[in-house]
């Protein structure tokens, strides 16, 4: 199959996360359409993650999904629950309809120019002044992970896609 890298594609980026999930949805590369954290704290985590993201394929009807890619090459410091999670992503997509695209966290930072999750959220906000009051301050040691920096990952994740589409389309038409 020949896929040819539209601009314009509507593109629905989810970054999970042990409390809930991240997501962010483009329509272009400089168009955010929406985005925003599902708080997911209670029984059956998993199951209402996925229902969330049937939720939001069903309203938007993206494009493409963009997901955060793992392997054992990648050291990914992610739960099995998360990485089982991604997966079950990838699958109701494709059921969907969906194109499903695996991004690493390595061309995520160097797409951004950016060493770390802080880091990369502060040039988002400067990007996409309409995130900014949702960027949180950098993380102190002794402090657990803010959950709006899943709102950051999944805009990362759908910037990088646009940033290096035209290469992901190349290697698939290869």
């Amino acid at each position: 199959m020949k896929y040819t890298f539209d601009p314009h594609l509507c593109v629905l980026a989810i970054d999970p996360a042990s409390r809930g999930l991240g997501y962010a949805l483009f329509e272009g590369p400089d168009s955010l359409i929406d985005w925003g954290f599902r708080n997911i704290r209670r029984q059956q985590k998993d199951v209402q993650s996925v229902a969330f993201v049937k939720t939001l394929l069903s309203r938007y009807k993206p494009d493409v999904l963009v997901i955060e890619s793992f392997d054992a090459m990648n050291h990914a410091h992610r739960s099995v629950r998360v990485l089982a999670l991604l997966n079950a992503f990838a699958s109701v997509a494709g059921k969907s309809g969906v194109r499903c695209e695996r991004i690493s966290r390595h061309a995520v930072r160097a797409a951004v120019f950016a060493s770390n999750k802080y880091a990369i959220a502060r040039k988002l906000a400067l990007r996409f002044p309409e995130t900014k009051r949702w960027c949180p301050p950098p993380r102190k040691l002794w402090l657990s992970e803010d959950s709006r920096i899943n709102i950051f990952d999944a805009l990362a994740l759908a910037c990088t896609y646009f940033a290096v589409g035209t290469e992901f389309m190349k290697s698939r038409t290869a």
